[in-house]
């Protein structure tokens, strides 16, 4: 008889999943693939700031819901112990597809069960961190992941590795429930608390060339202070929605490494301090984005003291052949961060930040969403208390981002969005109108823009803009109170681009 022996079908797949990720950062099949970043957040003490501190987690289930940016078809998840003075034991983890991305149920259909080595079971060092074994998993773009851990023996201390503001419910419940379908408070023993705990990042694997990741490092804006309910509405969120639109940044992964409460210099937490660790060992990075600042003129840092940071943090990822682009420090007037003082040195150091030669490339948050008729202020519809931004202030800082910064030049966009993606007249608002309306346009880059109104015979009524404007998006009114109701037809031009809205005038 031969000593041949047939392989059991699931082995043999088994088998052949660990041959291509063995061999995934090789040209395998033509193809170079390696790891790249598709969600991650900046993993500190859970005893830091936190209000909604977790029952302890010892020996019971715990289910956590991430946004993830880009898809793949096989990932794999970094746990993090490294602020705790004590081992963590984690028995068993799963991931699943949230069915809603802010409740508890999964689809269980989903159910993947991570290993570590091949073992269902880790122990994490006081200090350690951990990655998961890779897992065949159909992970699609903006993905609501469930991440389910069983804990065994674990210390639920203000020292446990945590982020504190997950903006969303984690929930709780004795035992084992990996697989359960869901574990929220409707179910008796279950409890609901605000954090994240041990989990850090989540890479997939992806095509080499094409596609990276950028980091977005900041505070309490970045990390989507006030935003509640697991909506996964912070401006990094949003930036991530804009670029899935389109084929040339579909590929970007967006991680947000933000910390509320903390100031670019410094020591523990802050920017600076963590930079090396939180940003630049991200699987896959090519960008950074800097939006720090604030905090650090409200404690009374200079300009000048600032901006060396900046260029300190701008050296360490140019050494690492990464580009580093600048957020100008949005407007806190109105919030008790505010004075003449703290203003000067806001508009000082986002004149650095625009200045070309500093940061590889600038993000003007502060036009975006500061208000037109008192640049001191956030415009009233995108802000929360004068220092912080509404849901509607987060989107706009999200989309405003000129997506040229990060575009594959490969990938050619289609004709109907213009030679760059980021040229748009936005429909103006609100339309129908009475007397006056709102037209904003985006700009990739500062450039002469032309905005004319016509009527429906073709005759032009009126110019509102003909002059050069700052990158992002920008803010015109239109007063058509001596013009007669009916229809009209805004134009506007750019450097190569040009489109047209239809607005309607009704009685006034």
């Amino acid at each position: 008889m031969s000593n041949y022996r047939f392989i059991k079908s699931s082995h043999f797949f088994s088998l052949l999943f660990a041959f291509c990720i063995l061999f995934s950062s090789s040209s395998l099949f033509g193809q170079s693939k390696n790891w790249v970043g598709t969600w991650a957040c900046a993993v500190y003490p859970l005893g830091s700031n936190n209000t909604t501190f977790p029952p302890a987690v010892a020996n019971n289930s715990v289910r956590q819901i991430v946004r993830v940016s880009i898809g793949g078809d096989s990932l794999r998840i970094r746990f993090s112990n490294k602020t705790a003075t004590t081992t963590t034991t984690i028995k068993s983890v799963s991931i699943a597809v949230s069915k809603t991305g802010t409740t508890s149920v999964i689809n269980t259909s989903t159910v993947k069960q991570l290993k570590f080595n091949g073992d269902t079971t880790v122990t994490m060092a006081a200090g350690g961190l951990v990655t998961s074994d890779a897992v065949a998993f159909h992970l699609t773009p903006s993905m609501r992941l469930a991440i389910t851990i069983h804990y065994g023996a674990v210390n639920t201390d203000a020292n446990m590795a945590a982020h504190v503001a997950a903006r969303g419910p984690a929930w709780e419940l004795a035992g084992n429930h990996t697989h359960t379908s869901a574990i929220d408070s409707l179910f008796t023993g279950s409890t609901s608390f605000t954090n994240w705990l041990n989990i850090s990042n989540i890479d997939v694997l992806a095509d080499t060339a094409h596609t990276h990741a950028v980091a977005c490092i900041g505070n309490s804006i970045t990390d989507g202070r006030n935003m509640t309910g697991g909506l996964q509405n912070r401006w990094p969120d949003m930036f991530s929605v804009n670029m899935l639109k389109y084929p040339s940044t579909a590929n970007v992964g967006v991680l947000n490494l933000g910390i509320g409460g903390t100031n670019v210099s410094g020591s523990g937490t802050a920017g600076a301090a963590r930079y090396a660790q939180d940003v630049l060992s991200q699987s896959g990075l090519k960008w950074v984005i800097i939006f720090y600042g604030v905090n650090d003129i409200n404690g009374g840092a200079t300009a000048s003291a600032i901006t060396t940071t900046y260029q300190s943090m701008i050296s360490q990822a140019h050494a690492k052949n990464l580009k580093v682009y600048g957020g100008t420090i949005t407007p806190f007037g109105g919030n008790s961060y505010f004075s003449t003082a703290h203003e000067g040195v806001r508009n000082a150091v986002n004149k650095w930040i625009r200045t070309k030669g500093n940061f590889d490339g600038f993000i003007d948050f502060d036009h975006a969403v500061r208000n037109p008729a008192d640049s001191t202020k956030i415009l009233a519809a995108y802000n929360d208390d004068g220092l912080h931004l509404s849901a509607a202030g987060y989107k706009v800082m999200g989309e405003c981002i000129p997506l040229s910064l990060f575009a594959d030049p490969t990938i050619s966009e289609l004709n109907s969005i213009g030679a760059n993606i980021d040229y748009d007249l936005i429909q103006n608002s609100p339309n129908p109108f009475s007397n006056k309306t709102t037209i904003e346009f985006k700009i990739p880059n500062e450039t002469y823009v032309s905005l004319q109104v016509y009527n429906m015979l073709g005759a032009k009524v009126i110019e509102l803009a003909g002059k050069k404007y700052p990158s992002g998006k920008n803010t015109v009114e239109f007063d058509a109170k001596n013009l007669q109701n009916g229809i009209y037809i805004c134009t506007m031009k750019a450097d190569n681009y040009s489109t047209s809205r239809k607005m309607i005038l009704l009685g006034k």
